[in-house]
This record gives C-alpha cells, sequence and structure tokens, in this order.
C-alpha cells in the first residue's frame, strides 16, 4: 500500500488542502516524489541522523533515488523561506 503525506506546519496541520509539501510514496522503494516549493532543501537523514542525500529542488516537483538505500525508517527534511520541516519515510 501506498501513501502520501502531506506535511503543513501551519496553523491548522490537519488541513490537507492548505498543505503545501507532498511526500510520496511512502513507503517508497526506488524513488520519492517530493512537491514543494522551488529552491527548497531536501535531506534525508537515516534513524542515527547521518546525512545521506541533500538536494536542492529546481522544480515544483522532485524525485529523490532511494534505490540504494536500505529498508528502514528515515527522516526527511525540508528547508524553505517557511523555515524546516520534518517527516518520517519508510524505504523497503
Amino acid at each position: 500500500i501506498d501513501y502520501t503525506i502531506y506535511v503543513n506546519f501551519g496553523a491548522n496541520a490537519n488541513t490537507l488542502a492548505n498543505s503545501d509539501i507532498a511526500i510520496y510514496p511512502n513507503p517508497a522503494k526506488d524513488v520519492v516524489n517530493i512537491s514543494a516549493s522551488e529552491g527548497s532543501i531536501a535531506s534525508l537523514y537515516s534513524s542515527n541522523g547521518q546525512l545521506l542525500i541533500s538536494e536542492t529542488l529546481a522544480n515544483k516537483v522532485e524525485q529523490l533515488d532511494v534505490s540504494g538505500m536500505k529498508a528502514g525508517l528515515y527522516v526527511l527534511t525540508l528547508l524553505d523561506s517557511k523555515g524546516i520541516r520534518s517527516s518520517q519515510l519508510i524505504i523497503e
């Protein structure tokens, strides 16, 4: 089963219509799609805090290749003009 996680750190974080970031699929196998502001910096960290990937998003929707990652729980952070936001990402 694939899920899309919408991340919103505004006043009403439960309202998906106001979300400005989407991370999908989650769990992921080969690639993770990130929908966020152009120029945002996406960083993927292992469960022990090691930085594994850091990329500046050139487009509103970008793909991160996670095909070489071991199965497990990761943390994806996005840095943009609104601050730093993070979400858990499961890689199968």
